[in-house]
């Protein structure tokens, strides 16, 4: 089967566009959210309560994804996401712009739960890590051009012509939704098997098979949510007014991390790949908590980004490859989840100790997450794959 088939391509491209409307708006939040009143602790509650949304949507949306199928809830969540970025133009006030936040995280949760679980169907099984390692690139992607084009088009014309360029943009990446040709058939293949499913309570929405790589990703997760969130609020206020360049090389060494991913796996193994990864990233978080200049933000850019693109895939593709065949959009919602409950809290966190302790603390207790998933990954996860490869 072709990894670059029509659909995997319209979702390369769909993903890409719809995450840069995204990221352009929520790197400028910080200071958006100042300009109207509010400060960096608001901007972290904000960040904590969509997170909040889109974690009790994830499990419903879960199940929902293996009964009634992926493009029907893509379909919705592309439709959600236009409507939620226009309605931005309407957040004057902080209160306003709070509850968008809190939408937000519903639209997300519907776009990003479906266009995920439909990729690991597109993806033929053998290729699992390279395919969501490339899919991954239009993510990553879309952090290197969407804060450059927040933070320019913000501080140049204002909030509201941002707004114009993210509303088209949107529009645009959900359009590309609308060419995908593959019928669901995933949802034929498992239906007897999700009828005959006897789960319960909450194992019904959460696939606990997949909790370990879950909560690994989660600790990731934390960490670099004080780059997404509050990179350029830090940047700007240590006078470093390059920093848009973090981003560039940032993404530039996600995406060869993400070319690479597999060629690194067949020669140093997973577990390699992805505990050298996590400990590239922690030495990178720690560099830029000391980063006073444009040198030690381009390298702690290019430490982030490749420590980053070569654990995340290889930690994805697990979710899939653990999970019971009629399980995957349920296992792909709960790696969703904790992903988003680390944006979330470490957003959160992020935003107190920023307010109260400066952004240097702010990224050193980032750094620490890092730590913490390392240790989870090398005396839990690396222990129940080998039991599972010998089972």
């Amino acid at each position: 089967m072709k990894l670059w088939n029509r659909d995997f391509t319209l979702m390369f491209f769909s993903n890409y566009l719809v995450g840069t409307s995204f990221v352009s708006i929520q790197a400028i939040l910080p200071l958006y959210v100042n300009d109207i009143g509010g400060n960096n602790s608001i901007t972290g509650t904000m960040i904590l309560s969509m997170t909040l949304i889109m974690m009790f949507s994830r499990p419903i949306l879960g199940s929902m994804l293996d009964r009634v199928g992926r493009k029907p809830i893509l379909y919705i969540g592309c439709i959600a996401y236009v409507i939620n970025t226009l309605a931005y133009f309407a957040a004057v006030k902080v209160e306003i712009l709070f509850a968008l936040r809190l939408m937000q995280g519903i639209t997300s949760a519907l776009y990003t739960s479906s266009a995920a679980t439909l990729i690991a169907d597109v993806v033929p099984k053998d290729r699992m890590v390279e395919g969501l390692g490339y899919y991954g690139i239009s993510g990553t992607l879309c952090f290197v051009t969407g804060p450059i084009l927040g933070k320019s088009l913000y501080e140049k014309y204002g909030f509201n012509i941002l707004l114009i360029s993210a509303s088209i943009i949107v529009i645009v990446g959900c359009l590309f939704v609308a060419f995908m040709t593959r019928t669901d058939k995933s949802v034929k293949f498992v239906s007897k098997s999700i009828e005959n499913d006897e789960r319960r309570g909450i194992s019904k929405f959460i696939e606990f098979s997949v909790i370990i790589p879950s909560v690994i990703s989660c600790f990731i997760f934390m960490g670099n949510s004080s780059i997404n969130n509050f990179m350029t609020a830090a940047g700007l206020s240590r006078g470093i007014e390059s920093i848009s360049v973090f981003f560039v090389f940032n993404g530039i060494a996600l995406i060869v991390a993400r070319g690479v991913t597999s060629f690194l796996t067949r020669n140093l193994g997973e577990n390699r790949t992805v505990i050298g990864g996590i400990l590239i990233f922690f030495v990178g978080i720690v560099i830029v908590a000391f980063a006073k200049s444009t040198v030690a933000v381009v390298l702690s850019g290019l430490l982030c980004g490749f420590g980053n693109g070569t654990s995340s895939p290889i930690l994805n593709s697990f979710i899939f490859r653990i999970s019971p065949e009629n399980r995957k959009g349920a296992a792909n919602a709960t790696y969703s989840l904790f992903n988003d409950i680390g944006n979330g809290v470490g957003g959160a966190v992020h935003g107190v100790v920023s307010q109260n302790f400066g952004y240097t603390a702010m990224f050193l207790s980032a750094s620490a997450m890092l730590l913490v998933s390392f240790t989870i990954y090398t005396s839990i996860l690396i222990p129940k794959l080998k039991r599972l490869k010998s089972s």
